[in-house]
């Protein structure tokens, strides 16, 4: 459930982002969509790709260890 609340902020937050820069720069919401995730070497956009890699990673495994409590508190309680 985390990992699904984490890919949705993270698609509404980008689409937000190109909608800003869609009427920011004037050019069409696939143009901004583009430009937000091109990765240029050079930029230090690499940290934010590493950034949200790791969120995303966290949020699966703190998925896993969620399901994993639960499904031992549910034997228990049998």
């Amino acid at each position: 459930m985390i990992t699904i609340a984490y890919i949705v902020v993270f698609c509404l937050m980008s689409i937000l982002l190109a909608v800003f820069d869609m009427f920011l720069y004037r050019e069409s919401i696939f143009d901004s969509i583009y430009h937000l995730f091109q990765l240029d070497f050079g930029t230090r956009k690499w940290m934010v790709y590493i950034s949200t890699i790791i969120g995303l990673i966290s949020a699966i495994l703190t998925d896993i260890n969620h399901r994993k409590t639960k499904k031992v508190n549910k034997d228990r309680s049998r």
